[in-house]
Order: structure tokens, then C-alpha cells, then sequence
């Protein structure tokens, strides 16, 4: 497995487990999502921490393919959850990353915003507000 792809792989990992290792990404990391846009890079590194707090168990991340060329990879993926209310979630996703230096340095995460807005976006609100 290419140097490009091992860090792929530990990003979903990491995402699964819930929490991004210190060493994974580049120090000018930079994000953008479906319904985010332009995302400051300290909200993106939090995420997996939200994600684990408002899922049972986690959000699970599955990936069906890496396609590498040099120093980017693109991942086709899915996601499986359950919200602690018993609800389930599903999304698919194409992430496209960068690397500098062995570390991710860009990631742009492209998904079905449905699921999202309409099942976790208020949860994620009522975990920051203290719901």
C-alpha cells in the first residue's frame, strides 16, 4: 500500500475511532465541505469528537475504493451510524485529498447534504448548545 493511501485509510480510521491523530495532518491543513464550504481547519480536526459524541457507538466509515495518482487520492465511502434516539444514518461520500509532506494537507468532502441537514445538523446543534 502506497505511503498516499496508508494515510487514506488512518484518516477513516481515525474518523471511525474519534479522533484525528496529531501526526496525520499537514500544519497548513485546509477543508472544505458539501455544506460547509471553506471550513477553518480546527472545526474540521474537532469533527470526529462530535461525530463520536452524538452516535452510538461512533460513526462507522467504510471505504469501497482509493484511487491514487502521486501525491492526491480521491476515496469513494460510506457511513453507517445510529443516533442514541435508535435513528439510523446513511451517507455516501467522494473525499479528495492532498498530501505535503506525508501528511493530508487538503481534503474537500463531497456528500448527499440531505441526511446531513436534515438528521445531523440538529444534532450537532443540540450537543453544542448543551441539549
Amino acid at each position: 500500500m502506497s505511503i498516499v493511501a496508508e494515510r487514506v485509510t488512518r484518516f477513516f480510521a481515525n474518523q471511525t475511532a474519534g479522533a484525528f491523530d496529531t501526526d496525520l495532518m499537514h500544519p497548513q491543513f485546509r477543508a472544505w465541505t458539501t455544506t460547509s464550504g471553506d471550513m477553518p481547519a480546527e472545526r474540521y480536526r474537532t469533527a470526529p469528537q462530535q461525530l463520536a459524541a452524538v452516535f452510538k457507538g461512533g460513526l462507522q466509515f467504510e471505504i469501497d475504493s482509493i484511487i491514487v495518482e502521486g501525491d492526491r487520492a480521491a476515496a469513494e465511502v460510506r457511513s453507517h451510524g445510529v443516533f442514541h434516539d435508535g435513528t439510523a444514518y446513511d451517507n455516501r461520500y467522494v473525499f479528495i485529498f492532498e498530501l505535503t509532506d506525508n501528511q493530508i494537507s487538503s481534503v474537500a468532502e463531497h456528500f448527499n447534504p440531505e441526511p446531513v441537514m436534515t438528521l445531523l445538523v440538529p444534532r450537532l446543534m443540540a450537543l453544542m448548545k448543551g441539549d
